[in-house]
C-alpha cells in the first residue's frame, strides 16, 4: 500500500485559540453547491425512506469517486460542513450525496423510526442507489460526528465483506463511545450545548410525531434536561433498545473498530468540547485506520492561520488531500 503524505500540521487562527472558540466559528461560512442538486428517494430495508441529494459537477466522469456524506446529530444536507465539503469536493471533479438522515431535512416526515447513532444499516440502501447511478465509481463514506460514528460502525460490521463500491472510509470528530460521550455531555461546562441539543431532539420528535406512532404515546411532565434522560423514554423505545444504557452499548463504534479492513481517516482533536477524546485514544485500532488527533480544533471546526490553506478551512482540504490519494492505493474488495 502507498504510505500516506503527513498532514501539514494544524496552527489555529490566533483568535479561535480554544475548542469552544473553533467550535462556533465552525457553524459559519457554508459553500453552496456548485452544480445542480438532484433529490432521491431512498428506500430503507423495513419500509421506510430517507432522501439522498446528489450534487454531479459538469466535471465528473462515469468511473470517477464519489463521496456519500452522512451529518451528525441535529444535521441535515444543509448543515454548514455538509455544504462546505460537498462543495470543496464537487469543484474538484467529485461526486457528492448528502444524506438526510430519517426524520431530519428533506426527510422531515417519510419515516416511522427517527435516527439514531448506531443505524448503520441506513447506509447499503444508499450505496445501492450510488452504484446504480455511478456504475464503476469507487465510494468513500464520510461521516461528520455522530455520522464518523455511522459510518465507523458499518466499516466495522462489514469487515472483509464488500458492500457495493464502497473502499474508504473518513470520520471527523466522532463519538466512538457514546455513553462517555452523553456524560461529558452532562456536565455544567456543556450546559448551552446540551440545551441546544435537546432543544433540537424535541423539535424534531414534534415535527415527525404524526408518523411515529411510538412517539406519539410519549409524554413530558417536563421537558428533559438531559440527554441520558431522553434516551431512556425516547431513543431506546423508538429504537427498539431495552435502555439508553443498552442503546450506547449497542450504538456504539468502538467495540467494532478493531474488525475494520477498509482504508479509514480519522480526525479528531483533543479540546473537542463535546467529545472527550480518551476513548478513541484508547481504542485498538487496525493498521489501515489513520488516527490524526490534534490537540486544537474544536468540534468541526478546524479553522487555521490560513498560511497552507487559502481560506483556513484545514480540514477540507485534508479531507479533499486524504481522497485525492485513495486513487492510487490498490482497491479494496469487489462489487457486492
Amino acid at each position: 500500500m502507498r504510505q500516506h503524505q503527513p498532514f501539514p500540521p494544524f496552527d489555529p487562527h490566533p483568535l479561535l485559540w480554544n475548542g469552544h472558540l473553533q467550535t462556533l466559528a465552525g457553524m459559519f461560512g457554508a459553500g453552496q453547491p456548485t452544480c445542480d442538486t438532484l433529490q432521491h428517494v431512498i428506500e430503507l430495508d423495513d419500509g421506510d425512506r430517507t432522501i439522498a441529494h446528489d450534487d454531479r459537477p459538469d466535471t465528473w466522469q462515469t468511473g470517477r469517486r464519489v463521496a456519500v456524506m452522512v451529518h451528525g446529530l441535529g444535521g441535515s444536507h444543509q448543515s454548514v460542513y455538509m455544504r462546505r465539503v460537498g462543495a470543496r469536493l464537487n469543484k474538484h471533479g467529485y461526486r457528492t450525496f448528502r444524506l438526510d438522515m430519517r426524520c431530519s431535512g428533506a426527510a422531515t416526515g417519510l419515516s416511522r423510526r427517527p435516527y439514531h447513532a448506531g443505524m448503520s444499516g441506513d447506509l447499503p440502501p444508499l450505496l445501492r442507489l450510488v452504484d446504480q447511478l455511478c456504475p464503476g465509481s469507487p465510494v468513500t463514506a464520510i461521516g461528520f460526528s455522530m455520522g464518523g460514528n455511522i459510518v465507523l460502525k458499518l466499516a466495522g460490521e462489514l469487515g472483509k465483506q464488500a458492500c457495493f463500491r464502497l473502499d474508504s472510509i473518513a470520520a471527523v470528530n466522532p463519538p466512538v463511545d457514546l455513553e462517555r460521550t452523553v456524560l461529558h455531555m452532562e456536565s455544567s461546562e456543556n450546559r448551552a450545548y446540551r440545551r441546544h441539543f435537546l432543544t433540537y431532539l424535541r423539535k424534531m420528535l414534534a415535527d415527525n410525531r404524526s408518523n411515529l406512532e411510538e412517539a406519539r404515546r410519549v409524554r413530558w411532565s417536563r421537558p428533559p434536561r438531559s440527554f441520558i434522560t431522553f434516551d431512556e423514554r425516547f431513543t431506546a423505545p423508538l429504537g427498539g433498545f431495552g435502555s439508553a444504557q443498552d442503546y450506547y452499548r449497542q450504538a456504539s463504534c468502538r467495540r467494532f473498530l478493531p474488525a475494520i479492513r477498509l482504508p479509514t481517516l480519522v480526525l479528531a482533536t483533543r479540546d473537542d468540547p463535546l467529545i472527550p477524546p480518551d476513548p478513541l485514544e484508547e481504542s485498538r485500532l487496525p493498521a489501515c485506520v489513520q488516527l490524526e488527533m490534534l490537540d486544537k480544533g474544536g468540534h468541526l471546526g478546524f479553522i487555521s492561520r490560513g498560511e497552507q490553506d487559502p481560506d483556513r478551512r484545514w480540514l477540507d482540504w485534508r479531507l479533499l488531500d486524504w481522497i485525492g490519494e485513495l486513487d492510487e492505493r490498490p482497491r479494496f474488495g469487489s462489487p457486492a
